[in-house]
């Protein structure tokens, strides 16, 4: 059974898959040995094959993929691409009915065929310098940490200085990061392997997208003690680019004394390395841990604010928006257990306060003899909200005042997912693979691409067809039992 974009990247993948031993395979550096990348240049795009069997690296994996994660990650990253997110992007899905893959159960196996610039992430720096001297059998490797070093200055950020690398790599994931906590993504596995040199969200594994809203929610049932949940994702993925800085420390001393990082450039005359060399210069590149701290912090403030404005549909928020208006709609949506995505479509859906209460609340009713006290909640909040969205309006940030309410809702509309990759979806679409139904799984790829579309969203039932039927099916909430589904990260 195959799931395709295009019969022409089909055949193209039918024809790698062929011809496998005439490309010139690289293996990945990842902790995930499954990858095969391959070396051609579509574009400068690397393609790689998730679950196409053992590698060198292997150890005691047996390289392959299942189907259930396979379709988390062609979905996923397809989605997150149409939000506008830095992603990886996946090129085709090959099913293996015949073969068992064996992990917590046995499964079907699979084959994910993916798309990205570069699959270089900060893991791949910890293998040249593992950061205890020694990890899984590793040991330093300079002479690979300066082709490592050459490669990604000069390939991947124009050949600008290491320590310029590292502060750009923090940027770009604390904007990756900051549009993550707008749209509600949980990622499940944010180690250092898991988080891309180019700001990608790569790897997707026990992801959810939130639906009842709460800040601790943790996806992925390994991680016991929240360590991965949502609210602590910012302060992972910055840990973890100072991570990079630690594992390339002496890079960015040396380069700071105008030495060339060439093989031999942690060595003396006698081939051993030169320690005092390599102390100065990796307590010299440390120096830049607070400046990492520093611009990941303000670049993921200003993006969030960025990101929540346009979902807000207010222009310009400032900090004081965010104590007043952010974080107080935040708290309100976690009191009463709110669906995320669905009070932003709500505010989208009209400028009348009453309005916009009534639909919050339909979403997910509260008990009865709560209801009048979660209306009022949403009242009073709503009226501070008008008021800064008549700040914007009066100030002709929105164009003519005739058509700035409109216009406003429109531009919300565009920001805020009518269709949300839930969980309920993926589970059933998985189930019905398996039994050899396709057909939710290409419902939910078709609306995947396109999950700003209204979707009968103010359709009586009695006046849609089957088919539209199924389209506002998978926008609902789906069985309650789902909310808050927590996945394996086994794959």
């Amino acid at each position: 059974m195959i799931y395709y974009q295009a019969i022409k990247l089909l055949l193209m993948i039918n024809f790698i898959l062929m011809r496998l031993d005439t490309l010139g395979i690289l293996i990945s550096w990842s902790n995930d040995v499954r990858l095969h990348t391959a070396g051609i240049n579509l574009a400068s795009l690397q393609l790689q094959l998730k679950g196409a069997g053992r590698t060198p690296f292997s150890r005691f994996g047996d390289g392959y993929a299942v189907l259930r994660s396979s379709v988390r990650e062609f979905l996923a990253s397809e989605y997150m691409s149409v939000l506008g997110i830095p992603t990886t992007r996946a090129l085709s899905l090959i099913s293996l009915p015949d073969l068992e893959v064996e992990r917590e159960t046995v499964e079907t196996g699979a084959i994910v065929a993916r798309l990205a610039s570069s699959w270089l992430r900060i893991g791949s720096f910890q293998i040249c310098n593992p950061p205890q001297g020694s990890y899984f059998g590793l040991e330093r490797d300079w002479s690979t940490m300066s082709h490592l070093t050459h490669h990604v200055r000069n390939e991947l950020f124009d050949g600008i200085s290491f320590k310029d690398v590292i502060l750009e790599v923090a940027k770009r994931n604390a904007r990756t990061v900051a549009q993550w906590q707008a749209v509600g993504f949980c990622h499940g596995v944010l180690n250092s392997d898991n988080i891309s040199l180019l700001g990608l969200t790569l790897d997707y594994g026990p992801y959810a997208f939130m639906d009842v809203y709460n800040s601790g929610h943790i996806c992925n049932h390994t991680d016991q003690t929240g360590f991965y949940s949502f609210k602590m994702q910012p302060s992972r993925v910055l840990w973890d680019c100072q991570q990079l800085l630690n594992s390339t420390a002496e890079v960015v001393g040396a380069e700071e004394e105008g030495v060339e990082i060439t093989p031999k450039f942690a060595f003396d005359e006698n081939g051993k390395e030169h320690f005092d060399n390599l102390f100065r210069w990796r307590s010299k590149g440390l120096e830049i841990s607070d400046e990492i701290d520093d611009i990941f912090k303000d670049t993921f403030q200003e993006e969030y604010l960025e990101q929540m404005g346009l979902k807000l549909g207010l222009k310009k928020l400032t900090k004081a928006d965010h104590l007043d208006i952010v974080n107080v709609f935040l708290t309100i949506m976690q009191d009463q257990e709110n669906d995320y995505s669905s009070t932003y479509r709500a505010l989208s859906s009209s400028n009348n306060p009453e309005e916009i209460a009534d639909r919050i609340l339909a979403y997910k009713p509260v008990t009865s003899f709560l209801q009048d006290g979660a209306k009022d909640a949403w009242l009073g909040w709503l009226t501070t909200y008008f008021d800064r969205v008549n700040q914007d309006i009066e100030a002709g940030l929105w164009g003519d005042k005739e058509n700035a309410h409109e216009e406003r809702l429109k531009s919300m509309r565009a920001h805020n997912p009518r269709f949300v990759l839930r969980q309920w979806v993926l589970e059933e679409s998985i189930a019905k693979l398996q039994a050899g139904d396709q057909s939710t799984f290409d419902k939910a790829f078709e609306m995947s691409l396109k999950p700003f579309d209204n979707y009968h969203e103010n359709v009586a039932d009695d006046q849609l067809n089957e088919q539209q039927l199924e389209e506002k099916r998978l926008c609902g909430l789906g069985d309650e039992s789902l909310l808050g589904y927590q996945c394996s990260c086994s794959s």
